[in-house]
């Protein structure tokens, strides 16, 4: 399994506004798995082409809070707006296929540049026109009885907000660290490191896919040949309740971690969960216009894990050792420390 990609997506940290036939240098930033130091190219991104957005070519050295700088163009005559975690641009690796050219002092440099008016007129075609929303509609489940400008109405807002949100085109999760998960082990704990479970070769490639897709994420990363393990689990996959009959793949199965073993030597978190009685209850209080609801994607992932606690969660697969760098499922004190970040 390759945990060293060429290429990776350099996503906005906060929602941006680029006015019109301006050039502006933004900050943006690697995943975690991207080594400390690197050095590659950032160019153009699928999303920054759609905008209309031109991005410079440069290269860039990977710092430890891991932000590069990105310079961006917008030629059109209306602002763009950017949301937070969108890819404006992509970082490869320097390699050998790049070559350096050293470049005479005596060349003359670029004084003046001149941008040709039908970028500046309203009627060219940069024009930004007025949302699809149609997209927007497809990723929700409207309520039927809205009239259509309610449905707009409703469509515009999500629309707007569409960074908030788990999509294709915005798959990364959120991650707060409002309350960071601690593992506290007992004064008597012991060690133990555990063998992975044997799996089937399509489920390897599963696996496989799953590692992959945390590592970009930040999720998990790599466990140093330097690093003095006190515990590691073994991972299982565990089959999703789907009707599809066709081949089985990475959607179909949950990654889990067996902390069985870690869970028997953590101490415990004193924390009373709120009772799901006496919130329901509280609802009858005030008559509500809507009710609706709200669900985490991977909601155990978007908190934070304690540097110290990190090394606990380490983890054994058939392609390498791992550890979480944010909160896995499965762990003993989890459902009470999120229950503490809502509260």
């Amino acid at each position: 399994m390759s945990c060293q990609l060429n290429t990776a997506n350099v996503q906005t940290q906060k929602r941006l506004s680029l006015e019109p036939n301006t050039e502006t240098i933004v900050w943006a930033r690697v995943p975690n798995y991207i080594t400390l130091g690197l050095q590659g190219v950032c160019s153009k991104s699928k999303f920054s082409c759609s905008k209309g957005l031109l991005v410079a070519k440069a290269v860039v050295t990977v710092p430890y809070n891991r932000k590069v700088p990105v310079k961006l163009l917008n030629p059109t005559s209306e602002n763009v707006v950017i949301p937070k975690g969108r890819t404006i641009a992509e970082f490869s690796v320097l390699n050998n296929e790049y070559e350096c050219a050293s470049f005479s002092d005596t060349i003359p440099e670029v004084q003046h540049v001149d941008v040709s008016e039908t970028i500046d007129s309203p009627h060219s075609k940069f024009t930004c026109s007025k949302p699809d929303y149609s997209k927007v509609k497809s990723l929700f489940t409207l309520p039927e009885n809205l009239q259509e400008t309610e449905s707009d109405k409703l469509a515009c807002l999500l629309h707007d907000n569409l960074d908030l949100f788990v999509t294709e085109d915005n798959p990364n999760l959120g991650f707060t660290r409002v309350v960071e998960h601690k593992i506290l082990l007992k004064q008597d704990a012991v060690g133990k490191h555990q063998k992975p479970y044997r799996l089937p070769p399509f489920k390897r490639e599963i696996l496989r896919e799953h590692l992959d897709n945390l590592l970009k994420q930040g999720i998990i990363a790599p466990v140093s040949e330097t690093e003095d393990l006190l515990i590691t689990s073994p991972i299982v996959l565990v089959t999703k309740r789907s009707k599809n009959s066709a081949k089985p793949c990475a959607q179909d199965f949950r990654f889990c971690c067996d902390f069985r073993f870690l869970n028997s030597q953590t101490r415990e978190f004193k924390y009373a969960i709120p009772n799901l009685q006496e919130l329901t209850e509280s609802f009858s209080e005030v008559i509500p216009n809507f009710i609706s609801s709200i669900d985490l994607s991977s909601g155990f992932f978007q908190m934070g894990l304690s540097n110290d606690s990190s090394q606990y969660t380490a983890f054994n697969t058939c392609f390498g050792t791992f550890k979480f760098s944010r909160l896995p499922m499965g762990l003993k004190n989890c459902s009470k420390y999120i229950s503490n970040a809502y509260g």
